[in-house]
């Protein structure tokens, strides 16, 4: 069986981590799919449906895990997927410059390697084997490949980690990413963001929607409204925005459908009006 492989990044430093390993886990064992979106995803393709269908296959999730993005927010949406499509001892954080004891939640739940440790690594690699039935590579083969190979991974990985602080603003980088593929998809073609939202929504921890809703919540009011034109609070039930004038109907219409999809209400207030999603 070939082992379904679900990298997870945040920010151009962190894809190209990610990248690193796609490239090196097939040269250790053959019988593997290493799934990375920046360069799985062709041109034209709708990037969410494409998540989806890739998360439903995923036998292992492995997410690049930086000191800069382990609180980004695509992080914490992959995270809880794939959560919810394999077993958490699945779901392995790979550290890039921090410890095991610097990692924060959600990503604390899972078991993290850091990638500096040749030891954590080999047994990383021994575990994805193990799930290559009926043909694992050799134990012995395997460690005699991971002994070739894993210097060129170390160096590689070092170089890029050299640079790590030196990039600001990856998480904000990445919030935009998300933000925009989801803001794409309403706007190309609503019906089948609203599926794919719920398909998505679904796996998330329950813990977890509020803050994943909120903020895309807030990037799509702020597509609307400028930064100092609108106001927002954590309300009882959801998020609160004040604004200066009454949203569109593109953008009650995500929070109608993609709220209740994902079990979350929103308010928003202007001069003369108020806006509520369906209740849920």
């Amino acid at each position: 069986m070939c082992v379904k492989i679900f990298i997870s990044w945040s920010g151009d430093t962190s894809k190209q981590i990610a990248e690193i390993f796609r490239d090196w886990l097939p040269i250790l064992i053959h019988e593997i799919d290493v799934f990375v979106s920046s360069q799985d995803i062709g041109g034209g393709t709708r990037a969410l449906d494409v998540l989806a269908d890739e998360l439903d296959a995923t036998s292992y999730g492995l997410i690049v895990t930086t000191k800069a993005t382990q609180s980004a927010p695509w992080i914490n949406f992959e995270s809880g997927a794939l959560a919810k499509h394999v077993a958490k001892s699945r779901v392995v954080p790979i550290l890039i410059d921090l410890g095991v004891s610097d990692l924060k939640n959600p990503l604390a739940q899972f078991q993290a390697i850091d990638s500096r440790q040749s030891d954590a690594m080999v047994k990383l690699v021994r575990e994805i084997n193990a799930e290559a039935s009926p043909r694992p590579v050799v134990d012995e083969i395997l460690r005699k490949r991971f002994e070739a190979f894993w210097p060129e991974l170390d160096e590689k990985l070092a170089t890029v980690r050299s640079t790590l602080g030196k990039t600001s603003g990856e998480p904000a980088i990445t919030e935009k990413e998300m933000m925009a593929e989801i803001r794409a998809e309403v706007r190309r073609q609503s019906h089948q963001i609203f599926e794919i939202s719920a398909r998505i929504s679904d796996a998330l921890p329950k813990g977890e929607r509020q803050i994943i809703f909120s903020q895309i919540a807030t990037y799509m009011i702020s597509t609307e409204y400028s930064s100092n034109s609108y106001k927002h609070t954590k309300g009882d039930f959801g998020p609160t925005y004040r604004v200066e004038k009454e949203p569109s109907k593109r953008l009650t219409d995500f929070f109608d459908h993609v709220g209740p999809m994902m079990g979350q209400s929103v308010q928003i207030e202007w001069p003369g009006g108020f806006y509520s999603n369906p209740p849920f």
